[in-house]
């Protein structure tokens, strides 16, 4: 008789995510060509200048010195797609590993999480860099 294996979660205490940081997507899964970026209707950019503290623009109004504080998705774009692929379109990855649904993203974590995923991807300069070594 084959004895079961009882696994354990490798990520489990691995690194304590207890700063921002644990708070924030590594990652998503998405429906073939549907990119985060691609579903932000437009960025809010800090202007000091402007009684509002922010101003918001297009994609393609963007400089490379803005620094985005918010965004919003656009939500029939998001609608369609879970109509057509079914409610696990969308995955959020945690910092632990975990592969949560939009509506459990905010639930956990009290943030939206295509927002937050773009802004990061945006800020970093796209959908993420490859990894690379040497030059």
């Amino acid at each position: 008789m084959v004895e079961p294996t009882i696994t354990k979660d490798w990520l489990e205490g691995c690194v304590p995510w207890d700063g921002i940081e644990g708070k924030l997507p590594t990652g998503a899964l998405m429906p073939p060509k549907v990119a985060v970026l691609k579903l932000i209707k437009s960025w809010d950019v800090l202007d000091a200048e402007t009684d509002e503290g922010f101003r918001t623009v297009k994609s393609a109004a963007l400089q490379a010195d803005d620094a985005i504080i918010g965004c919003e998705p656009n939500n029939n774009s998001i609608r369609k797609i879970l109509s057509t692929y079914g409610n696990d379109a969308f995955r959020f990855i945690s910092a632990t590993g975990q592969k949560l649904g939009p509506e459990a993203w905010a639930k956990a974590y009290r943030t939206n999480p295509f927002a937050v995923l773009a802004i990061m991807r945006k800020n970093s300069g796209g959908a993420g860099k490859p990894f690379k070594i040497g030059d």
